[in-house]
Parts: structure tokens; C-alpha cells; sequence
């Protein structure tokens, strides 16, 4: 990066003289260097991947770093992380296995796909693997995510997230921690028993009495495990 030309560092030093001071010591990308497996504590079944196998040389990775990488990060994610859960549910569902999230975290060479799968009888090792090779081949195939990425296969834990309205019709009954958008009897987080869902509404019975609010009133939800 040092031997970029004079006219190229000129430029930067007008526009960007951060960039141009750090320039010497911008290493070089290289699409093929996989990353190192993640760990995760529950049923987990990582798979460094990378799509393509050509490199970038330096003033090119630090014009798409510097221009580039913003909108990939808040206008691509959204949409990549919707087309991988559509492809996971599609895969899962012919095994009888509910997709709970989908999500898609970090950037360049260090950013991973997590999947979390659940179903009534309880996750499988064996069940992270076959979703983790089926997905993973799909995203791979259709070129889904760009660049290296870490598929993370794993069930939701014992406090799994209330993300989707089943969720709180599967798990009436359970206790559960709520938070809310706007307070409800003065009041955003809330800890009881899933008591039903109708017509968009959720009840939770906490502190001896029933709490109804919206689920889009829902920040976020998991179930309590009781010790």
C-alpha cells in the first residue's frame, strides 16, 4: 500500500487525510482466507464458507471500503438475512423443524450467519448438522451472502426469544420477561405467565392480575426458565 501512487495519496490527503495517514499499514483483503469457527454454548454446528475466489487488490479495497461499505451494511443485511431465513424455513419445514431467527452479523472477513432452529421435542446435534449442510450449500450455490461468512447452526437456549405472535399461542402457560415500547400501567418490563393471544393481543398474567397490550407494542420477549 506504501508504493500507491503519488497522485492517488494526494487525492485522499484532500478529501480523507485519515485515510491517507493510515494508508501504509491498510493490509491487503483476500477473499480466500477463511475465517476461524465462532463458538457458541448451545447445540452449534459452524461452517467457515466463502463465496468466490479472487482477491482486491489495495487502493481498490479501501475505495470500497470507504464508499461502499456503509450501504452494505444498513441496506443490504435486511435483505440478505430475509432471503436466508426464506431459504432455512423452506429446508427446516420439510424436516418438521421451526426457523426462530436469522441473523447476520459483522463484516468483510469476519461475518457470520446465525441460525437458531427449535422444535417441540428438542434440538439434535444431528438436526444443526443438516440444516447447517443444506443452508449452507443453498447459500452458497445462489451466492446469497458475499464474501466469507461463518454459518452458525444452534437451538435458541432455554430462554429462547418470543419473536413471532405463534410463539406466544405455542408457549401460553410459560413464564416469560417482557419488555414493552411504551409503558402499560406505568410500566415497560414485565415478568409473568403467558396467559393467551387473540386478535393481536397478548396476555400476561403478572403481579395477580392480567396484562393485555398489543404485540407490536412488544420490544422484546423470552421465555424464564425456572430453576
Amino acid at each position: 500500500m506504501g508504493n500507491a501512487p503519488k497522485r492517488v495519496r494526494a487525492r485522499l490527503s484532500q478529501f480523507f487525510p485519515l485515510l491517507a495517514a493510515a494508508l501504509p499499514y491498510i493490509r491487503r483483503y483476500d477473499r480466500r482466507e477463511a475465517p476461524s469457527p465462532l463458538l457458541h454454548p448451545t447445540c452449534i454446528s459452524p461452517q467457515p464458507r466463502y463465496n468466490g475466489p479472487w482477491s482486491v487488490e489495495p487502493v481498490e479495497w479501501a475505495k470500497a471500503h470507504f464508499f461502499v461499505g456503509a450501504w452494505i451494511e444498513t441496506d443490504m443485511k435486511p435483505a440478505i438475512s430475509s432471503r436466508i431465513e426464506e431459504i432455512a424455513e423452506r429446508v427446516a419445514g420439510s424436516e418438521g423443524i421451526e426457523v426462530v431467527e436469522v441473523e447476520v452479523k459483522g463484516g468483510g472477513k469476519n461475518q457470520f450467519v446465525r441460525i437458531s432452529i427449535d422444535k417441540p421435542e428438542g434440538v439434535t446435534h444431528g438436526d444443526c448438522e443438516l440444516i447447517s449442510h443444506q443452508v449452507g450449500t443453498i447459500l452458497d450455490v445462489e451466492d446469497v451472502v458475499p464474501g466469507h461468512y461463518t454459518l452458525e447452526v444452534s437451538s435458541p437456549g432455554l430462554e429462547r426469544k418470543l419473536l413471532k405472535p405463534r410463539d406466544y399461542e405455542r408457549f401460553q402457560g410459560k413464564k416469560a420477561k417482557v419488555t414493552l415500547r411504551a409503558p402499560v400501567e406505568n410500566q415497560r418490563h414485565w415478568e409473568g405467565t403467558l396467559a393467551g393471544f387473540t386478535d393481536g393481543v397478548i396476555s400476561l398474567e403478572a403481579a395477580g392480575r392480567e396484562i393485555r397490550f398489543p404485540f407490536e407494542q412488544v420490544e422484546k420477549a423470552n421465555l424464564k426458565f425456572e430453576w
